[in-house]
């Protein structure tokens, strides 16, 4: 999706990249969406502190990787009253350090302005019905050979990408997802087929 080249000040792109250079995340987000386009979008992932003593080059006081700091999440949204910052938590135990994000959104377009363009969600109407959709970037690491892509199935292989969606209807269709109950469905991709792949893909749901 998550995979480009370059530092923008948007919190999805900084946690991206934090997922390209670590063997040791794995991230969950949740979104639930109601009837009239409102919802919630949580972040949950857990950052192995070998990897965040490296990109913190040593600096104790920062304990949270490329600066994902409530203050600087709140910097990025700024004085929106659309898009609102209602949870933050970070906790530590022997081995990893844990941060939990939660955002209320008034819209989807709302909730866009914490995405890049290509992987913005798009909200639109069929007739009675819904379709929540998202383009997924490729990793755009062209060419990959095999021995390339064996070393990265060792470092990534347990390791992946994990989106929960809940809308508030009955769902109708998936696509690229699975739909584990009558109104939730999940997109999970390996970081593996994520960085690999360089083929920009998309799924939706219809409810």
């Amino acid at each position: 999706m998550l995979f480009l080249s370059s530092f923008k000040c948007k919190i999805f792109i900084i946690i991206t990249i934090t997922l390209i250079l670590s063997s040791c995340l794995t991230i969950e987000t949740d979104l639930k969406l109601n009837s009239d386009g409102s919802g919630i979008f949580k972040i949950l992932y857990s950052l192995d502190k070998t990897l965040n003593d490296i990109s913190n080059f040593g600096n104790e006081d920062d304990i949270i990787p490329l600066n994902l700091s409530r203050g600087y999440i709140e910097d990025i949204i700024g004085e929106s009253t659309d898009l609102v910052l209602s949870k933050y938590t970070s906790s530590e135990d022997d081995l990893f350090y844990k941060v939990n994000v939660t955002f209320e959104f008034k819209t989807i377009d709302d909730l866009n302005k914490l995405l890049p363009n290509e992987n913005s969600f798009s909200l639109t109407q069929d007739g009675d019905e819904s379709i929540l959709s998202q383009g997924i970037s490729s990793g755009d690491s062209g060419d990959i050979n095999e021995e390339s892509l064996n070393i990265l199935r060792d470092i990534y292989g347990d390791h992946y990408f994990r989106f929960l969606v809940n809308v508030p209807r009955d769902i109708i269709s998936v696509s690229n997802g699975t739909k584990t109950e009558d109104r939730v469905a999940v997109y999970q991709e390996s970081f593996v087929d994520i960085i690999a792949s360089s083929e920009n893909k998309a799924w939706s749901i219809r409810w």
